[in-house]
């Protein structure tokens, strides 16, 4: 019988397990989908209201369809499709995705066990080390030198080994594989390694081996049970980091599986597939996790009660606490109590207590003997102080201009073009751009640790205080809200939901949004942590004297939590800044790095390169893949920077780690007139660097004598002068524009010593009113409507019944080889006797293939009608035709409005109806209204356009090699067609006032 209640309460326990587990999975998997939602909807540049309202509609919306098994349409799959049902993506990538996930888990499970068993059995604490190796290894990096090596092998050996990238149930699978499963390896090794540790020295251990029993029982029937929920839990939280490294492995090696899929739909906006793409990874996630929780219950009855530890303490509300807590403002002590390690008596003087200096000098005697006993610590602190000097001084090691390029030279007769290997004049390099690599990596290092700096602060701020706070308030609703928000963020890969937040913010809007997205996805570990030893603080006895005495919350935390969690707190800021940095990587590896980058076609008819003009490590990684074969010294480099910084972070945090306990650590020695004056020290010496070593200082001395008054004297001469193309007036203009800068002292740098240089440009005139016909209504230029600017020709006449086109967020599909993008969407469309009109502006070359009469487009405002600007001559097509669906008009708000009222319609109620349309969704209103429309005009081509050039030479020889380009235009407008001229174009006008001054 009381076997059976057991048993009946171990299946009760794995029942419940299994229920609430499922339930806290549907909801993560519900934010999940509300998550890939909004941050796909904030990448379109939509503000935050708008988009998690979206967001949560489009979510209430798309869960019915998934229980009915409609995943949606998916136009990011491939080049020659236009649409695919996203079930099939998922039928097609999923398998080949867990295959890879299981057989890495499954070598790490394989090689990982036994290693960590092996080092704890013969007490060699040495694998902790090499453990550190492996967890200090970015993924793109372990990627990079297993593909190298095995090229070299190949040429080495004239056969080929093993394939270096591309997919296959054969050896294909082999190195990503290996590299999906080192990282897990390490910590499986780690963990095991500490685990079987503790076992060995553990009671019931020593009672077997007392008793006689075999090495092999006493290893499978003790050892290994006690161990195997260790396992479990361990091949869980790989997992987790593999999921987050699955995208990167996949990319690399060109493994067609989720991870592969989901970049191609993230950067195509592909919503649906983005979707359906992360739910495949949750659902790995929750049966692995799933799984592992019940087996951990069914081979551990004891985890089926946890327990809290929490103390008993009177229930009191929000407000009496914060009252509380407030009273205990007053009376803080200065000093808090602190464990200091008990004094061996061989230490201390035979006669008497030890005085003070017995004490100082036993001191020393400890920290140093445990500093010697430290290697870890010693090397993580030399390579940090490395790095500290990067930050501080790298900018004046740059032996180039980190920001010039080196296009092609002519050496001994040969032409070469970059990215040029290594030499004496490049020392690592160059990059596909021609920039110097070692200049790059010393100045971009003080960037990247800034980004650093902040994300672990904030992670450690965040982290620290709701994890004190969930302590104090354990078993409290805000304590399991906490606890649970905590453990749903930790479920998400975080390389993807970093990357769906940093791009939804903009990648564009500066360092803040990194530090956001990186923190979102680490403080949580920080708070369990916190949490973690907060309560086991909390049972200890100099805390419940505290307690008994009276103590507020507030002075628990600041008299003895805090004072005992600060030193774990510097163990863990160093390996949090190993995290972060591994993290930043990754994403530098799939294009997501400070400032966006920009794109430049380096060789005809190859990819785009994604570099950034600013000096940063994480977008030297943007095309690893794409050169790292041909020049792979563009590769290892920059990811050689992000592993010596990792595995400086992380030697240094468990060098602390292992030191802090052996010596003891006292707030009060901590903080003092040294440490402070340190902190100063270093705090002065980064504000003068930053102002004081490099370019910045040279250029602050000329931004001082900018005078505004003057400026704007300037702004107002060239703004009376007449500047519109083809005018007699423009080659007058641009005379007076070079008196002025010889007078200023620049030199000509145009063509045969002049000032000046001319090039050709076509553009387009209106030579007759554009005309707008429609419900008999009469319909004024420039008051009601205005021609559309576009890249395009916008030109021709149109009649047909006009149709209100209404469309939810559309996919955009680049065209290979050339050609314009197009919306797959649209593509079914016939519209070939009817006049669109479009409910908000749509750049009129993402519409090439609708056929249609012609184009209305509702202005954002009235004022747009009244604008003005060069219209373009340009035609994609090579052939003297207008873009397709012209001739294409703005009509104002209420003009819009006006028109649709003669069907029966309001622009408000179509807005509106619009806004709730899904990804790739359209609809259309047919209006039975007759309109038709023309633009008439003259194409000019050839036509001469004066430059004004000019340089000024550098003063400073430190800046030989670099160059300020700065540009203005002061071309202005022709009279329109209504003969209106255009008094003085004051934005291209203040362009040059400031030019002239600066």
């Amino acid at each position: 019988m009381a076997m059976g209640g057991v048993l009946v309460a171990t299946y009760r326990s794995v029942l419940g397990v299994f229920l609430r587990r499922v339930v806290f999975w549907l909801v993560v998997l519900v934010l999940l989908v509300w998550l890939t939602f909004f941050g796909l909807t904030l990448a379109r540049g939509t503000a935050w209201p708008q988009a998690a309202e979206r967001a949560v509609r489009v979510t209430v919306e798309y869960l019915p369809r998934l229980l009915r098994g409609d995943l949606g349409t998916a136009y990011a799959a491939a080049y020659g499709q236009r649409r695919t049902e996203v079930i099939t993506v998922l039928r097609q990538v999923f398998p080949r995705s867990m295959v890879l996930l299981l057989a890495g888990l499954g070598l790490a499970a394989l090689a990982g066990i036994p290693l960590g068993a092996w080092a704890a059995s013969r007490r060699r604490a040495g694998a902790l080390t090499f453990s550190l190796l492996g967890l200090s290894l970015p993924t793109f990096f372990l990627a990079l030198v297993l593909q190298l090596g095995m090229i070299a092998l190949t040429q080495h050996t004239g056969r080929p080994w093993l394939p270096v990238g591309g997919f296959g149930w054969d050896s294909h699978l082999v190195l990503p594989m290996v590299v999906l499963a080192v990282q897990p390896l390490a910590r499986i090794a780690r963990m095991i390694y500490v685990t079987v540790r503790d076992t060995l020295e553990a009671d019931f251990v020593r009672t077997a081996r007392a008793k006689g029993i075999a090495a092999h029982w006493l290893w499978g029937l003790h050892i290994g049970k006690a161990v195997m929920p260790t396992v479990l839990t361990t091949m869980v939280v790989s997992l987790r980091y593999a999921l987050s490294a699955l995208p990167v492995v996949e990319l690399y090696f060109g493994w067609p599986g989720l991870g592969y899929s989901l970049m191609r739909a993230i950067a195509r906006q592909d919503d649906y597939l983005s979707v359906a793409l992360v739910l495949g990874l949750g659902l790995a996630l929750f049966i692995t996790d799933t799984a592992a929780s019940l087996l951990v219950r069914w081979l551990d009855p004891r985890t089926v009660q946890e327990a809290t530890g929490a103390r008993p303490q009177e229930r009191l509300s929000w407000q009496e606490r914060l009252a509380a807590w407030w009273l205990a403002l007053r009376d803080l002590m200065p000093r808090a109590p602190q464990p200091m390690p008990p004094l061996r008596s061989e230490s201390l003087p035979r006669s008497g207590q030890p005085d003070e200096s017995d004490l100082r000098a036993y001191r020393r005697r400890t920290v140093w003997k445990a500093l010697r006993h430290s290697p870890m610590l010693w090397i993580g602190g030399m390579l940090t102080l490395l790095l500290l000097g990067l930050y501080f001084f790298g900018p004046s090691l740059a032996t180039h201009n980190p920001y010039a390029t080196q296009g092609l030279v002519v050496e001994n007769g040969q032409l070469s073009s970059p990215p040029y290997p290594p030499s004496p004049r490049y020392l690592l390099g160059t990059d596909v751009l021609g920039r110097d690599l070692f200049s790059l990596l010393v100045t971009g290092a003080r960037q990247t640790l800034t980004l650093v700096f902040w994300a672990v602060a904030a992670r450690l701020l965040i982290g620290a205080f709701l994890g004190l706070l969930a302590a104090l308030l354990v078993d409290s609703l805000l304590d399991r809200a906490l606890s649970g928000l905590a453990q749903v963020i930790s479920s998400f890969p975080a390389l993807i939901v970093a990357m769906l937040l940093i791009l939804g913010l903009g990648v564009r809007q500066g360092m803040w949004v990194f530090v956001v997205g990186l923190s979102v996805v680490g403080w949580g570990e920080v708070f369990q942590f916190v949490r973690t030893e907060a309560l086991r603080l909390l049972r200890r006895p100099f805390v419940e004297s505290g307690i008994a005495v009276g103590n507020s919350e507030l002075g628990l935390s600041v008299r003895y939590l805090l004072p005992n969690l600060l030193p774990h707190l510097l163990a863990l800021t160093s390996l949090e800044a190993a995290a972060v940095l591994l993290l930043i990587g990754d994403l530098g590896f799939v294009g997501v790095f400070l400032g966006g980058g920009a794109f430049a076609e380096v060789f005809i008819g190859s990819p785009p390169y994604h570099y950034s003009d600013v000096p940063e490590w994480a977008s030297l990684l943007s095309n690893v893949r794409l050169y790292a074969r041909s020049y792979p010294w563009t590769a290892i480099y920059p990811a050689l920077a992000f592993f010596s910084a990792v595995l400086a972070f992380n030697l240094l945090g468990e060098g602390l780690r292992e030191l802090l306990p052996r010596i003891g650590f006292s707030v009060n020695r901590l903080v003092n007139r040294w440490s402070v004056g340190l902190v100063v020290l270093l705090g002065g010496l980064a504000w003068w660097t930053g102002g004081h070593v490099g370019a910045l200082d040279t250029y602050r001395a000329y931004a001082r004598h900018f005078d505004v008054h003057q400026a704007i004297s300037w702004t107002q001469a060239i703004a009376s002068r007449p500047r519109g193309i083809e005018m007699p007036e423009q080659e007058a203009t641009a005379q007076w524009l070079a008196d002025q800068l010889e007078a200023l002292g620049l030199l000509p740098a145009g063509e045969a010593h002049t000032y000046f240089a001319t090039v050709k440009r076509d553009y387009f005139e209106i030579t007759q009113v554009p005309r707008f016909e429609g419900a008999g209504e009469t319909w004024v230029y420039r008051q009601d409507f205005s021609e559309v600017p576009s890249l395009l020709w916008n030109a021709g006449q149109g009649c047909g019944e006009l149709v209100v086109l209404g469309m939810g967020e559309l996919t955009v599909q680049e065209q290979r080889y050339g050609g314009l993008p197009y919306a797959p969407a649209l593509a079914d469309l016939d519209l070939h006797d009817k006049v669109v009109l479009l409910l908000h502006p749509v750049p009129p070359h993402l519409l090439p293939y609708l056929p249609r009469q012609g184009t209305l487009v509702v202005a954002p405002d009235a004022g747009v009608v009244h604008q003005r600007t060069t219209l373009s001559a340009y035609s994609p097509w090579g052939r003297e035709e207008p873009m397709p669906g012209a001739p294409w008009f703005y009509l104002t708000p209420e003009a819009a409005d006006r028109l649709l009222r003669h069907a029966g319609l309001s622009l408000q109620r179509l807005q509106h109806e619009e806004a709730t349309l899904g990804p790739d969704e359209v609809r259309l209103w047919r209006t039975g209204v007759e309109v038709s429309g023309e633009i008439v005009g003259e194409v000019h081509r050839k036509v001469p356009v004066w430059h004004v050039l000019a340089y000024w030479p550098g003063s400073d020889e430190t800046l030989d090699e670099r160059l300020i380009v700065v540009l203005a235009p002061y071309d202005g407008l022709r009279p329109d067609v209504l003969g209106v001229r255009v008094p003085g174009a004051v934005n291209h006008a203040s362009a040059v006032g400031v030019l002239l001054e600066a």
